[in-house]
């Protein structure tokens, strides 16, 4: 989620070979069952190199006709339209066509001639009517279903163009361009097996095609073989060295393997053969991120939004822009100005839809829409799973549009409990928004923000009557066709962050999240200092949190505790470079580095959550405090620190201390923060109370109750929606 640093979600059981729900997980004090951690930011996925051929109609063999001439039978209306396309002349052969077209003696090839030009001016719903004209006249034509496939992939709708690409390999099965682009579609529907069987086919019949080799590169990736994919994206750059698509899924594949300079070398050299390359600077800028390098990371993305200003795709730099502010911009009036202007740009793309035919009945069941690409093993899951679980289906019918690549088991279980489950995978925007309206959705929920893979443009049409943004990101979308953020009065309190807001402020009177602990914590232990002679700090945070100014404040804390230590964990640690870095950074304050153990990420949550019984306090970031990280060292029974912020990302620590009841560990500025980190290290007796009775604690509190969290959720959905029902009805 937006506001985690070191991310876990548990694994939950196999899913039930029939359709048995399986009961809620109660939780004691001791903990069984594995978990994963996963990074904050997912980082975007790899373009779809090798992608749908554009449809093109055949060009005519006929010698090109004047002006002047204007047949009016069939016959000439053919010989016109051909010579118009011969000569490129699209909306002229468009027009002739479309006229030929309304007669009765248009016969399939006419039919298809003007589906091939509705594709080829990008009037994708157009392409499809007219292929399905021209296959009624010749059924199985393959060069029709072909354009239909083609057509129907540009749509959005990769599922109805596999098809048709399908049948088209009934015909023809070994054309190389129907091959390859079905594996495109399936690997939009992240069917990853079957599209690295179908671009493994394609490479039978041309086994040196670099869109192929790269297409096999992400489908590999897909399954989880980044190495494999590696070596595909090598291969592609042998054949076609200056290929900017081979260099980025190559840069994207060696980020997978942690090989995080040679992955910024990749993006950069695709970069260098396609200026214009936006998933290449988003994709360098998140690296960049990763590694806490703020500047660069500010830089590289601004330079991506000078390349395309005006064009649609350059949302994927800017989101990713307005996700990077939360974690090193102070201005938080800047970074709001950044999200309207963001959101205002949106509206000009997309016109929100201002009818809604909902039955505005203020006290029937509500049909609520969730939308996530993260209902998977994801901390997203970790926190909408209490809600899910609990949701009283009597009065919500939760309706879940799930746009997950890679299903797991978190998935699965996550379907038991969803009334209904909507699978978007590869679906356009304006497909999904369709859906949407069709299951007649009152309220919508964003659970992503600007994170990635968000479907912000689909709320941007406004295919719900309410609208709603909560949990995945730590601030406003900018998108006025949301109307409520969801948040509590710890975190945005009355008054002072109103003005920050696109979305009109909702505050949940127990706290705006809940957590689900994970089922196999490991065992407590004594503070660590008692057996190491030592009192040491823990930072589990992501490094893209960690600002110069934390780094300065924690190192005043080792300066006033000279025998203390600082264990830092992160993904990034695995790069020398970057280890040589942060030690530097902590020598320039006067730290000697030998003080600051930077440990790699570990796989596993067991791994992982057994770090903390290497540390006596925690310290969280600021101004983008930790969300699942503080929760899981607080379940570790280690106190944490954080530093009260003027915004929502700066205040969730507070928010979540508040809610266990021990707000006295938030800071109001640096100097309390390093006082109250030296004080609790020096009482050894408060922290082991503390170490035995935090998980205690956190079960009792508000923070831990799934069950009373979903009634406060689902009396606020109520009164959202009995508002808009009063709305509905004052209108003329």
């Amino acid at each position: 989620m937006g506001s985690c640093g070191a991310l876990t979600t548990k694994c939950p059981p196999e899913a039930n070979d029939d359709d048995t729900k399986p009961e809620p997980r109660r939780y004691p004090c001791r903990f069984s069952g594995p978990s994963r951690c996963t990074p904050p930011l997912q980082q975007p996925r790899p373009a779809q190199a090798g992608g749908p051929i554009l449809i093109r109609p055949a060009r005519a063999t006929v010698p090109p006709m004047s002006d002047s001439t204007q047949p009016h039978d069939s016959e000439g209306l053919r010989t016109l339209a051909r010579s118009h396309i011969g000569e490129g002349r699209w909306q002229d052969a468009l027009a002739v066509l479309t006229d030929l077209c309304n007669t009765d003696v248009a016969d399939a090839q006419d039919w298809f001639l003007l589906g091939a030009l509705h594709g080829r001016l990008g009037d994708f719903e157009a392409a499809i009517r007219c292929c399905r004209k021209s296959l009624a006249l010749r059924p199985g034509d393959p060069d029709t279903l072909y354009n239909l496939a083609q057509a129907c992939l540009h749509d959005g709708d990769p599922a109805a163009a596999a098809a048709s690409y399908r049948e088209v390999l009934h015909r023809r099965p070994d054309h190389f361009d129907t091959l390859n682009n079905l594996g495109y579609a399936l690997q939009c529907r992240g069917q990853y097996a079957e599209a690295a069987a179908c671009h493994e086919r394609a490479l039978g019949v041309q086994p040196q095609h670099p869109d192929a080799l790269i297409n096999l590169g992400i489908a590999r990736h897909g399954l989880g073989k980044p190495d494999a994919a590696v070596e595909a994206y090598q291969t592609a750059l042998r054949v076609a060295p200056g290929s900017a698509r081979a260099w980025y899924n190559l840069g994207f594949a060696l980020y997978a393997r942690e090989r995080y300079a040679d992955a910024a070398t990749a993006y950069r050299r695709a970069l260098e053969r396609q200026p214009d390359h936006l998933a290449a600077y988003v994709n360098l800028g998140a690296l960049l991120l990763d590694e806490g390098r703020h500047a660069e990371t500010d830089r590289c993305l601004r330079a991506a939004l000078a390349v395309k200003p005006e064009a649609p795709e350059t949302t994927q730099p800017w989101q990713a822009l307005l996700f990077a502010m939360n974690a090193y911009e102070t201005d938080s009036g800047r970074v709001a100005r950044e999200h309207r202007a963001w959101g205002q740009w949106m509206r000009r793309l997309h016109a929100p839809q201002t009818d809604h035919a909902n039955d505005p009945d203020p006290e029937r069941p509500l049909r609520v829409g969730y939308v996530s690409p993260d209902f998977c093993d994801h901390s997203v899951a970790f926190f909408f799973e209490p809600l899910l679980v609990h949701h009283d289906p009597t009065r919500i019918h939760a309706v879940c549009y799930a746009d997950v690549h890679r299903p797991d088991r978190v998935t699965r279980y996550l379907q038991h409990y969803a009334a209904t489950w909507r699978d978007i995978c590869g679906l356009g925007d304006e497909r999904v928004a369709e859906l949407i309206r069709r299951d007649g959705i009152d309220l919508l929920v964003d659970l992503t923000g600007h994170t990635s893979s968000n479907r912000l443009p689909v709320f941007a049409r406004k295919p719900a009557p309410v609208q709603i943004t909560w949990l995945g990101y730590p601030n406003t979308t900018g998108l006025e066709a949301i109307d409520y953020r969801l948040t509590d009065a710890v975190c945005d309190p009355p008054g002072a962050t109103e003005h920050l807001h696109t979305e009109e402020l909702i505050r949940l009177p127990h706290g705006f999240l809940c957590y689900q602990p994970p089922l196999n914590a490991p065992s407590l232990c004594d503070p660590p200092s008692q057996t190491r002679g030592h009192l040491t700090f823990g930072a589990f945070n992501h490094l893209s949190k960690v600002t110069p100014e934390a780094i300065r404040t924690w190192a005043r804390i080792l300066l006033r505790l000279p025998q203390a230590r600082l264990v830092m964990k992160g993904k990034p640690f695995c790069d020398p470079a970057t280890r040589e870095r942060y030690s530097g950074l902590f020598s320039t304050q006067g730290v000697d580095p030998g003080r600051v153990e930077l440990l790699h990420w570990m796989p596993g949550i067991e791994q992982h959550l057994a770090q903390y019984n290497r540390v006596d306090v925690a310290l969280d970031t600021f101004p983008y405090n930790g969300t699942t990280t503080t929760c899981e060292a607080l379940w570790m029974g280690v106190p944490v620190i954080t530093l009260r912020g003027a915004a929502h990302a700066g205040r969730v620590g507070t928010g979540l201390l508040h809610g266990i009841g021990l707000p006295e560990w938030a800071a109001g500025d640096q100097d309390q923060y390093v006082d109250l980190a030296v004080q609790l290290a020096g009482d050894v007796r408060t922290r082991k109370i503390l170490r035995a009775s935090l998980r205690g604690r956190m079960l009792q509190s508000p923070l831990c109750d799934g069950k009373g969290f979903a009634r406060q959720m689902e009396e606020t959905y109520r009164d959202l929606w009995r508002r808009w029902c009063r709305r509905d009805a004052a209108r003329p």
